[in-house]
Parts: structure tokens; sequence; C-alpha cells
């Protein structure tokens, strides 16, 4: 899931200009689980992305990071499934339900 501007992208884009993006939730899997927690992470956090939410099925665990640094988020808050994960996104309180299951 990604969130932007209002007005960011029009019909057919396929690409957002990083400085419309503000959320980026994504669901680690076994194929990607390295580059999930290792490259991925260091680039939404280079590109300014605001807010990044991880999605673990594997661990049964979300993680909230936010605030970037270079290519690192200084707050990274762990949630478990099941728990309410609540933030501001651009002045706007956003509630986060976690009802995932996790996968074997």
């Amino acid at each position: 899931m990604l969130v932007v501007d209002a007005g960011a992208l029009g019909p057919g884009d396929a690409f957002v200009d990083q400085k419309h993006e503000h959320f980026v939730a994504e669901s680690v899997s076994r194929s990607t689980v390295g580059q999930d927690y290792g490259r991925r992470l260091n680039q939404y956090a280079a590109r300014g992305i605001s807010t990044y939410l991880m999605v673990d099925v594997l661990t049964g665990e979300c993680v909230l990071y936010q605030v970037p640094k270079g290519d690192e988020y200084t707050s990274a808050v762990p949630y478990r499934f099941g728990e309410e994960i609540g933030f501001s996104l651009a002045g706007v309180e956003v509630t986060v339900r976690t009802d995932f299951k996790k996968i074997r």
C-alpha cells in the first residue's frame, strides 16, 4: 500500500515522484525477507518516506518505522498481530488494525 498526495498519480501512471510519498505498507515474504529488512528498508528511509509499516507474516509482528534520517529510521516500534497501530500522517490520525494471520 502506498499513500501519496492527491493528484500525484494520473491515469496510467506507474511511478510517483518520491516527494509525494508519505506512507508505505508491505508484507514480508520468505523469498525476500533479507531484502525487506535490509536494502528495501534503507531505500525507503533514504527516499524520505516518513512512515513505513512492515507486516511480517512469518513472525506475526508488524514494525512501524518513522522519522527517517539518512538511510535509516530513528523510530521502530513493534506490534503483535491483533494490536491496533496509531500514528499521524500528514496531520491526520490513522489507525491500522492488524488482524493478520501468521503463516508457517
